[in-house]
């Protein structure tokens, strides 16, 4: 699997789409794929930043995904970048911006 198909599948994943939960009073959680970060133990990770339909992403706030090579499989950590982390990853890695809604 080449970066280009894993950001195609992680673009096209039920993970990254909004739930009926999440739409609640009119607000919806959306997310923004922002950067290519680097090939990790066999997965391609990416950055993912959360936003909703009344606040914008703040980039302050990203969890790492990865995208398995041979699996396919998608996960995401349970925790978000440590600012100082974050702001490496912002400053060195591919921009991809891209939102999925």
């Amino acid at each position: 699997m080449t970066k280009e198909e894993a950001l195609e599948l992680l673009k096209n994943s039920v993970r990254l789409k909004p739930k009926e939960s999440e739409n609640h009073k009119g607000v919806t959680l959306l997310r923004f794929i922002g950067e290519y970060v680097c090939e990790k133990n066999g997965a391609f990770v990416f950055s993912v930043y959360y936003y909703s339909s009344v606040d914008p992403v703040d980039p302050t706030y990203a969890f790492p995904c990865f995208v398995n090579k041979e699996t396919k499989e998608i996960s995401f950590a349970n925790a978000p970048y440590p600012q100082d982390y974050l702001k490496w990853v912002q400053e060195n890695c591919e921009k991809i911006n891209i939102a999925v809604e």
